[in-house]
């Protein structure tokens, strides 16, 4: 398999949110009218050299991590989905090692997951934290690519995570509006895990990059909350998740295990604290 064989959009710095836009505009393969919803499971095999602080760095590691993943979401959480993607953004990879792994998502998850690549060059210039820029293009070039295979609803994870309630934290029966868990304050929203139609991105959360400004603590999660109230001013339908998702495995960054006691402590803390909120449906 060629690397980008299975890719619909190579993206580059000079790449506009207009010019991505234009390619699904322009593309036929969408359904409109037909619901078609979506787990997405993004990934970065090999991430750049510049992106640093990662303490689950190695490629092996890596690789089993995202293994792991999947085959935790073949289970059984999948049922209520009508598809399921893992989708890389890894620039360094070589066309082998891009087949391996392919090949290796879809016999442990029995051919219930679809691998993808995306061919999102990354900025080696701009700054050694990056990590926040790059999956915010990823996931542009991701909800292009659902856009052109009809998916109209879609739930991202981070590809190492499993969300071991997904289905009560977004019940099978949701195909509007936009689900995060976003803090109290209002100023950051997680994003390990969120849903929201295909739509919804397109119009309200593509090009954060530009916005994100790690080294001056500006973050994805930052900037993901500031779209969100955006889009909620411009008319959109903001859903409150019933149950905060619980993760299972690791962050690649800091090596936390979220499954662990601590976490699910903390986890259920939460719960508590937004117990007053945890169905409302906000649209303005």
């Amino acid at each position: 398999m060629n690397i980008n064989s299975a890719a619909e959009i190579s993206i580059s710095e000079s790449t506009s949110r207009d010019s991505l836009l234009q390619q699904v505009s322009s593309d036929q393969g969408g359904q409109r009218g037909k619901l078609k919803r979506a787990i997405v499971l993004t990934a970065t095999l090999k991430p750049a050299e510049t992106v640093y602080k990662l303490k689950r760095s190695d490629l092996d590691v890596r690789r089993s991590d995202y293994l792991t993943s999947v085959e935790r979401w073949c289970q059984n959480s999948l049922k209520a989905w009508d598809d399921a993607y893992l989708i890389d953004n890894s620039p360094d990879l070589s066309p082998q090692q891009w087949s391996e792994f392919s090949d290796q998502v879809d016999q442990r998850s029995n051919g219930q997951i679809t691998a993808l690549h995306v061919d999102v060059q990354p900025d080696l210039k701009a700054t050694l934290l990056q990590k926040g820029r790059e999956e915010a293009k990823l996931l542009d070039a991701a909800s292009v690519a659902l856009r052109q295979r009809g998916v109209t609803y879609f739930g991202k994870v981070t590809g190492r995570l499993f969300v071991a309630n997904v289905n009560q934290a977004v019940p099978p029966d949701r195909n509007q509006g936009i689900s995060a868990a976003i803090s109290n304050r209002l100023h950051m929203s997680d994003t390990r895990f969120f849903a929201m139609p295909v739509e919804e991105w397109l119009a309200h959360y593509m090009g954060m990059e530009a916005d994100v400004d790690e080294p001056n603590g500006i973050m994805l999660e930052h900037v993901f909350a500031r779209r969100t109230m955006t889009a909620i001013g411009a008319g959109s339908t903001f859903v409150s998740m019933p149950r905060l998702p619980r993760f299972i495995g690791s962050s690649g960054s800091m090596d936390i295990d979220y499954g662990s006691l601590a976490g699910r402590v903390k986890r259920s803390m939460h719960e508590l604290i937004r117990l007053p909120y945890m169905r409302y449906s906000v649209t303005l």
